[in-house]
């Protein structure tokens, strides 16, 4: 699942990963607060994570996310 040049990451490491500082023109997210908003949402809409996978480049600046989700009543 990982690309070259990143690494399988854990949540907890995500929360450390450091954010570079705004720009004038660009804010970045961290990480772990645009997953958390989105796991929000998901909730919202009864949308639950069964699993999930992240795979974090080594300067910290890339990161994807593999998620496997449950929808109300679907088979486990």
């Amino acid at each position: 699942m990982s690309h070259v040049d990143t690494d399988l990451v854990t949540r907890e490491h995500l929360a450390l990963v450091e954010t570079p500082l705004r720009t004038r023109s660009f804010k970045l997210v961290p990480h772990i607060e645009l997953f958390n908003t989105l796991e929000q949402v998901l909730q919202l809409n009864q949308i639950t994570i069964r699993k999930e996978h992240f795979g974090l480049r080594w300067d910290g600046l890339n990161l994807f996310r593999v998620v496997q989700v449950r929808y109300q009543d679907t088979p486990v």
